[in-house]
Protein backbone atom coordinates (compact mmCIF):
# COMPACT_ATOMS: atom_id res chain seq x y z
CA UNK A 1 0.00 0.00 0.00
CA UNK A 2 1.51 3.65 -1.18
CA UNK A 3 0.91 6.23 1.12
CA UNK A 4 -0.87 8.45 -1.36
CA UNK A 5 -3.63 5.87 -0.55
CA UNK A 6 -2.94 6.59 2.91
CA UNK A 7 -2.98 10.76 2.30
CA UNK A 8 -6.00 10.02 0.14
CA UNK A 9 -8.07 8.17 2.71
CA UNK A 10 -7.13 10.59 5.31
CA UNK A 11 -8.35 13.41 3.46
CA UNK A 12 -11.50 11.22 2.47
CA UNK A 13 -12.69 10.73 5.72
CA UNK A 14 -11.87 14.49 7.69
CA UNK A 15 -13.56 15.75 4.55
CA UNK A 16 -16.28 13.57 4.92
CA UNK A 17 -16.67 14.26 8.67
CA UNK A 18 -14.93 17.24 9.67
CA UNK A 19 -12.77 15.27 12.37
CA UNK A 20 -9.62 13.31 13.00
CA UNK A 21 -9.24 10.25 11.18
CA UNK A 22 -9.67 6.98 13.37
CA UNK A 23 -6.59 4.21 13.09
CA UNK A 24 -9.44 1.93 12.88
CA UNK A 25 -11.26 3.53 10.23
CA UNK A 26 -7.83 3.86 7.89
CA UNK A 27 -7.65 0.17 8.57
CA UNK A 28 -10.97 -0.74 7.67
CA UNK A 29 -11.00 1.24 4.73
CA UNK A 30 -7.72 0.42 3.50
CA UNK A 31 -7.86 -3.11 4.43
CA UNK A 32 -5.05 -3.39 6.41
CA UNK A 33 -4.08 -4.51 10.07
CA UNK A 34 -3.99 -1.43 12.65
CA UNK A 35 0.24 -2.25 13.04
CA UNK A 36 0.21 -1.53 9.57
CA UNK A 37 -1.25 1.70 9.79
CA UNK A 38 0.18 2.88 12.59
CA UNK A 39 3.61 2.20 11.13
CA UNK A 40 2.50 4.58 7.91
CA UNK A 41 1.19 7.20 10.07
CA UNK A 42 4.74 7.54 12.01
CA UNK A 43 6.83 7.55 8.35
CA UNK A 44 3.89 10.34 7.23
CA UNK A 45 4.00 12.13 10.64
CA UNK A 46 7.99 12.08 10.00
CA UNK A 47 7.75 13.89 6.29
CA UNK A 48 5.34 16.26 8.46
CA UNK A 49 2.10 15.07 6.14
CA UNK A 50 0.59 14.26 9.00
CA UNK A 51 0.20 14.84 12.90
CA UNK A 52 -1.20 12.02 15.02
CA UNK A 53 -2.24 11.23 18.42
CA UNK A 54 -2.78 8.30 20.59
CA UNK A 55 -6.02 8.37 21.35
CA UNK A 56 -7.10 11.22 19.14
CA UNK A 57 -6.46 9.80 15.70
CA UNK A 58 -4.81 11.33 12.63
CA UNK A 59 -4.69 14.76 10.86
CA UNK A 60 -3.41 16.01 7.57
CA UNK A 61 -0.97 18.94 7.90
CA UNK A 62 -1.65 21.78 5.32
CA UNK A 63 1.86 19.88 3.23
CA UNK A 64 0.00 16.53 3.61
CA UNK A 65 -3.69 18.52 1.96
CA UNK A 66 -1.74 19.87 -0.29
CA UNK A 67 -0.41 15.82 -1.40
CA UNK A 68 -3.47 14.33 -1.13
CA UNK A 69 -5.30 16.82 -3.14
CA UNK A 70 -2.85 16.32 -5.58
CA UNK A 71 -3.89 12.63 -6.13
CA UNK A 72 -7.09 13.31 -5.66
CA UNK A 73 -7.50 15.38 -9.04
CA UNK A 74 -5.52 13.00 -11.00
CA UNK A 75 -8.33 10.27 -9.71
CA UNK A 76 -10.88 12.16 -10.39
CA UNK A 77 -10.17 13.53 -13.74
CA UNK A 78 -9.69 10.02 -14.74
CA UNK A 79 -12.85 8.80 -13.35
CA UNK A 80 -14.72 11.54 -15.68
CA UNK A 81 -11.76 10.29 -18.99
CA UNK A 82 -13.10 6.74 -18.15
CA UNK A 83 -17.36 7.87 -17.73
CA UNK A 84 -17.69 10.37 -20.32
CA UNK A 85 -15.01 9.40 -23.24
CA UNK A 86 -14.21 5.58 -22.85
CA UNK A 87 -17.86 4.97 -21.45
CA UNK A 88 -16.98 2.36 -18.55
CA UNK A 89 -18.85 3.55 -15.42
CA UNK A 90 -19.20 0.38 -13.64
CA UNK A 91 -15.16 0.35 -12.71
CA UNK A 92 -14.23 3.63 -13.36
CA UNK A 93 -13.30 4.15 -9.97
CA UNK A 94 -10.84 0.58 -9.93
CA UNK A 95 -9.72 1.94 -13.29
CA UNK A 96 -8.59 4.89 -11.73
CA UNK A 97 -6.75 3.41 -8.48
CA UNK A 98 -4.70 1.62 -10.68
CA UNK A 99 -3.63 4.31 -12.91
CA UNK A 100 -3.31 7.69 -10.82
CA UNK A 101 -0.01 6.75 -8.94
CA UNK A 102 1.64 6.85 -12.26
CA UNK A 103 0.37 9.53 -14.22
CA UNK A 104 2.36 12.50 -14.34
CA UNK A 105 1.45 16.21 -13.02
CA UNK A 106 1.88 17.10 -16.81
CA UNK A 107 -0.14 14.52 -17.81
CA UNK A 108 -2.95 15.44 -15.63
CA UNK A 109 -2.82 18.57 -16.82
CA UNK A 110 -3.59 17.86 -20.48
CA UNK A 111 -6.06 15.78 -19.27
CA UNK A 112 -7.87 18.29 -17.17
CA UNK A 113 -7.09 20.40 -20.73
CA UNK A 114 -8.98 17.89 -23.24
CA UNK A 115 -11.98 17.52 -20.88
CA UNK A 116 -12.17 21.16 -20.81
CA UNK A 117 -11.78 21.58 -16.97
CA UNK A 118 -14.53 19.57 -15.02
CA UNK A 119 -15.30 20.94 -11.88
CA UNK A 120 -17.16 17.76 -10.98
CA UNK A 121 -15.95 13.94 -10.21
CA UNK A 122 -18.74 11.14 -11.70
CA UNK A 123 -19.74 11.25 -8.07
CA UNK A 124 -20.72 14.77 -7.79
CA UNK A 125 -17.37 15.46 -5.18
CA UNK A 126 -15.56 19.07 -6.39
CA UNK A 127 -11.99 18.25 -8.20
CA UNK A 128 -9.75 20.18 -6.33
CA UNK A 129 -7.97 23.03 -8.82
CA UNK A 130 -4.55 22.39 -9.67
CA UNK A 131 -2.24 23.92 -7.51
CA UNK A 132 -4.97 25.86 -5.01
CA UNK A 133 -3.49 27.55 -1.53
CA UNK A 134 -4.29 25.12 1.21
CA UNK A 135 -3.63 27.37 4.42
CA UNK A 136 -4.63 27.82 7.81
CA UNK A 137 -7.68 29.69 8.74
CA UNK A 138 -5.33 32.09 11.06
CA UNK A 139 -2.94 32.94 8.00
CA UNK A 140 -5.81 33.77 5.79
CA UNK A 141 -5.01 37.98 4.60
CA UNK A 142 -7.66 40.29 5.82
CA UNK A 143 -10.39 40.98 2.77
CA UNK A 144 -10.04 37.60 1.48
CA UNK A 145 -12.15 34.47 1.30
CA UNK A 146 -11.92 30.99 1.03
CA UNK A 147 -13.91 27.59 1.86
CA UNK A 148 -13.43 25.35 4.47
CA UNK A 149 -11.68 22.23 3.44
CA UNK A 150 -11.99 20.69 6.78
CA UNK A 151 -11.47 21.08 10.97
CA UNK A 152 -8.59 19.37 12.93
CA UNK A 153 -9.25 19.95 16.37
CA UNK A 154 -9.24 17.19 18.62
CA UNK A 155 -11.42 19.41 21.12
CA UNK A 156 -14.88 17.94 20.89
CA UNK A 157 -16.40 21.07 22.37
CA UNK A 158 -14.84 23.16 20.00
CA UNK A 159 -15.55 20.81 17.00
CA UNK A 160 -18.92 20.92 17.92
CA UNK A 161 -18.92 24.38 18.30
CA UNK A 162 -17.62 25.18 14.76
CA UNK A 163 -20.28 22.75 13.41
CA UNK A 164 -23.42 24.96 15.03
CA UNK A 165 -21.59 27.88 13.03
CA UNK A 166 -21.20 26.56 10.07
CA UNK A 167 -17.50 25.84 9.81
CA UNK A 168 -17.77 22.53 8.32
CA UNK A 169 -16.13 21.46 4.62
CA UNK A 170 -17.41 23.64 1.83
CA UNK A 171 -18.53 26.37 3.53
CA UNK A 172 -17.78 29.61 2.46
CA UNK A 173 -15.36 32.55 4.94
CA UNK A 174 -14.67 35.60 4.50
CA UNK A 175 -11.84 37.50 6.83
CA UNK A 176 -13.65 40.61 7.83
CA UNK A 177 -11.29 41.82 9.76
CA UNK A 178 -7.60 40.48 11.32
CA UNK A 179 -6.98 42.09 14.85
CA UNK A 180 -2.78 42.30 16.18
CA UNK A 181 -3.30 40.37 19.17
CA UNK A 182 -7.10 39.34 19.21
CA UNK A 183 -10.03 36.98 17.35
CA UNK A 184 -10.29 37.15 13.72
CA UNK A 185 -13.80 38.39 12.84
CA UNK A 186 -15.37 36.30 10.17
CA UNK A 187 -18.03 36.07 7.78
CA UNK A 188 -19.70 32.55 7.44
CA UNK A 189 -23.15 32.26 5.90
CA UNK A 190 -23.77 36.00 6.05
CA UNK A 191 -23.08 36.20 9.62
CA UNK A 192 -20.39 38.07 11.27
CA UNK A 193 -18.35 36.08 14.15
CA UNK A 194 -15.33 36.34 16.40
CA UNK A 195 -12.59 33.24 17.01
CA UNK A 196 -9.47 33.22 18.85
CA UNK A 197 -6.64 32.69 16.16
CA UNK A 198 -5.50 29.40 18.53
CA UNK A 199 -8.75 27.66 16.89
CA UNK A 200 -7.98 29.55 13.40
CA UNK A 201 -5.05 27.50 13.14
CA UNK A 202 -7.30 24.35 13.00
CA UNK A 203 -9.42 25.40 10.63
CA UNK A 204 -7.73 24.28 7.16
CA UNK A 205 -9.31 26.14 4.37
CA UNK A 206 -8.51 26.78 0.50
CA UNK A 207 -8.04 30.38 -0.77
CA UNK A 208 -10.72 31.98 -3.37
Amino acid sequence: MKKEDYLEEIYKIQYRNNRFAKVSELAHALKVSDPSVSEMIRRLEKEKLVTFERFGGVSLTALGIREARKVIRKHQLLEVFFTRILKIKKASHEEAHLIEHVLSDAAADKLDNVLEKPKFCPDGNPIPKKDSEVIELTKLPAKSKAEVIFVATKNKACLERLNSLGLVPQAKVRVVRKLSKGPLILNVKGSDIALGPNVCATIFVEKK
